[in-house]
C-alpha cells in the first residue's frame, strides 16, 4: 500500500505534490475555506495500491488509525 496524505482548509501552501519533506519542515498555513467553521487544520491519510492515484475518494478511508500511525 501506498500512503497518501491530505491537508485541508489551508491558507496557503508552502511545498509543492511530490516534494520531499524535511523533519519539522513547514508544509502550509492554516485557514478557514469550504465548508469549515474556524481556522484550522484538516489532516486525512489514506491508502491506496496505486502510487499514481490522483482520485481522493478512490483511496480507501479509515484503513490507518492516526494514533497508532504517527507513533512510529
Amino acid at each position: 500500500q501506498h500512503l497518501f496524505v491530505m491537508y485541508a482548509h489551508l491558507h496557503s501552501m508552502d511545498v509543492l505534490t511530490g516534494q520531499t519533506l524535511q523533519p519539522n519542515q513547514r508544509v502550509g498555513t492554516m485557514g478557514n475555506s469550504g465548508n469549515s467553521s474556524g481556522t484550522h487544520l484538516h489532516l486525512e491519510v489514506r491508502a491506496g495500491s496505486d502510487s499514481a492515484e490522483t482520485r481522493w475518494a478512490m483511496l480507501r478511508n479509515g484503513l490507518l488509525n492516526p494514533s497508532i500511525l504517527f507513533l512510529r
